[in-house]
């Protein structure tokens, strides 16, 4: 009886535990899938996108400390 209640019971940790791993990635693999959408550009890249496509919206994360000594971005 005691084989029959410990085979149960391992069944279901074992069927629990492969669904719970199924589409779960890791950080670093979410972190590198993110990095392959980012796209960098310079300051004269990002005017004329700015200039050209009135859609693009800039979020602009600088502290206030930045804004004041760099000054702010148009549409930013």
């Amino acid at each position: 009886m005691m084989h029959r209640y410990f085979l149960a019971i391992s069944c279901i940790f074992i069927l629990i535990n492969t669904h719970a791993d199924i589409g779960i990635i890791s950080g670093n693999q979410m972190l590198e899938s993110v990095n392959k959408q980012i796209i960098n550009t310079n300051t004269d890249e990002l005017k004329t996108i700015l200039d050209t496509d009135l859609n693009v919206v800039l979020i602009d994360v600088r502290t206030p400390f930045e804004l004041a000594k760099l000054g702010t971005i148009k549409r930013g």
